[in-house]
């Protein structure tokens, strides 16, 4: 049955409340991080890649340094090697004191900030003297020197110490020549440092080039891409992108300008065929100066280009007048499809049916047939008897409606049943009530009273009611069209949520007299301002 069907799509939330999932996923989006601009990527990129390059060049070079001056001190230490073994093989014949004396002259001759480290030992016959000059001399050292002249890269750790050794022999003499290579490694890190300054400058200079071609030939023309599209985003249709100096950005453009041409053409034929939805609607409300006995007025205000809402007045031949004021749920070209079918229903219905509750049968029948599941509808219909003095009425769950009588009274007329669409088999009782000259019926739907204010509070009905009773002596086209300022007054500029009815029919005392058919013609008021 189609009332379990709506009923499952219905949902009731307190004012102020809110669910946990929504307070998650508000949660959720608060924190996500907004994401990097294309040009803070592209400089990000360029300038890593280019920091990247520099590093590993400034690696490799230093490496490469390490290595040319590493040769260098050991081909000038072989030199100096070869040259004490000469003099060392000379001086043996005078004795070891002399050999001693000659090469703590020579090593106490070497500066240490020149030759850091440096040590003689030499190996005569099986004897080793080592220089004192620098106070290096140990068998640890010797051991050193011995391993360093054996290793392939002639080099050899003495405790923190990395010592370059070279070595030359004569017969039963060797002569050792070390070095440390601190004073290197200082040397060359203090002139890659130099290098990196120099690479940093022109590499700053460089990245400066290539950021500035960078924003000016990718990320400026993509951000002024970008803005078009969100100006079509916003509704903006028909812009256009000026051309760009580059091919791919050119045909993004191209296709960006076509898009936006055929949505601007796409909105311009929507927007007619709305008006002419429009127009239509509006078409469909009858002319309410020629309903005899009566003076009418109403407001229709979709919430869209087209309602949900319907109302229609109509007269029989015997001069009762019937009411309609319905409400498709929702709003919008849908509801607006529905509202038209719900018209031509009670159309029907008022030409089959003689009583309020009899043409909601016929009209909910048709309905539940052809309408969605999930749809349904509110429906007033009211029938005044002019001869009788008699308002009848049935209420589909429609909003209430209000009989503003010159004695100072309000009626409130409920609802006397189920919204239209959900049962076919659904029911409603009928009520009546008397009227006199000059009593007003107005029937409204609940776009009205739930139109929201500052801080949301809803219009209301008793707000509604009050009014209805402070322009009781107002002529109706009047009492209609103040309701409606003081709704938008209340509304202060925010956009209406659903469709605004509000249909006022004032009684009028009419002379009845016979046509030729026989049946009764209500003579119209003279004073009638429809």
């Amino acid at each position: 049955m189609k009332g379990s069907q709506a009923s499952q799509h219905t949902e009731v939330t307190e004012p102020g409340t809110e669910s946990v999932a929504t307070v998650v996923m508000a949660g959720k989006t608060a924190a996500k991080r907004q994401p990097l601009s294309l040009r803070a990527k592209l400089v990000l990129c360029v300038n890593a890649v280019l920091a990247s390059v520099t590093l590993f060049l400034l690696v490799i070079d230093y490496h490469q340094e390490m290595r040319s001056r590493i040769r260098q001190q050991q081909i000038a230490l072989a030199e100096e090697a070869r040259t004490l073994l000469h003099a060392v093989v000379e001086l043996r014949r005078h004795g070891y004191e002399v050999v001693q004396t000659y090469i703590d002259a020579v090593c106490g001759s070497m500066r240490e900030d020149q030759s850091p480290g440096h040590h003689i030992a030499a190996s005569i016959g099986g004897v080793t003297v080592q220089a004192l000059a620098h106070g290096r001399a140990s068998s640890a050292m010797l051991a050193a020197l011995e391993r360093g002249a054996a290793a392939p890269d002639r080099q050899a750790k003495l405790d923190s110490m990395t010592l370059v050794v070279a070595s030359a022999s004569e017969g039963d003499t060797t002569v050792y020549v070390a070095e440390s290579l601190s004073h290197i490694q200082a040397t060359v890190f203090r002139e890659v440092l130099w290098r990196l300054a120099a690479i940093a400058v022109v590499a700053g200079l460089v990245a400066v080039v290539i950021n500035v071609a960078l924003l000016r030939l990718v990320a400026r023309p993509i951000e002024r891409l970008a803005s078009t599209v969100a100006l079509i985003a916003r509704g903006v249709t028909g812009v256009q992108v000026e051309e760009f100096g580059t091919a791919e950005l050119a045909t993004l453009a191209d296709a960006i300008n076509s898009m936006s041409r055929a949505l601007d053409q796409a909105e311009r034929e929507r927007k007619l065929h709305l008006e002419k939805a429009r127009r239509v609607q509006q078409h469909f409300i009858p002319r309410l100066d020629v309903i005899q006995g009566v003076r009418a007025a109403y407001i229709y205000r979709p919430a869209a280009d087209v309602a949900g809402d319907c109302l229609h007045v109509l007269q029989r031949p015997d001069g009762s007048v019937l009411v309609c004021v319905a409400d498709v749920s929702g709003h919008g070209i849908a509801a607006a499809l529905e509202s038209a079918v719900l018209r031509t229903l009670f159309v029907q219905a008022a030409e089959a049916c003689s009583t309020p509750e009899a043409i909601l049968d016929h009209m909910n029948r048709q309905f539940t047939a052809v309408s969605l599941p999930e749809d349904f509808a509110t429906a007033f219909v009211a029938a005044w008897d002019s001869s009788a003095k008699r308002l009848t009425y049935a209420s589909a769950g429609h909003e209430p409606a209000y009989l503003v009588s010159d004695s100072d009274s309000i009626h409130e007329l409920r609802a006397t049943g189920l919204p239209l669409g959900i049962g076919s088999d659904a029911q409603w009782s009928v009520a009546e009530l008397p009227t006199r000259p000059g009593d007003r019926l107005f029937v409204v739907t609940d776009g009205l009273v739930e139109t929201r204010g500052p801080g949301g509070a809803m219009f209301g009905r008793a707000r509604l009611k009050a009014l209805l009773g402070q322009l009781r002596n107002a002529p109706v086209d009047a009492a209609v069209a103040e309701v409606e300022r003081i709704r938008l007054e209340f509304r202060d500029g925010r956009i209406d949520s659903d469709d605004v009815t509000l249909l006022a029919v004032e009684f009028q005392p009419c002379s009845v007299s016979r046509g030729p058919s026989g049946q009764a013609e209500p003579s119209r008021p003279s004073d009638s301002n429809g």
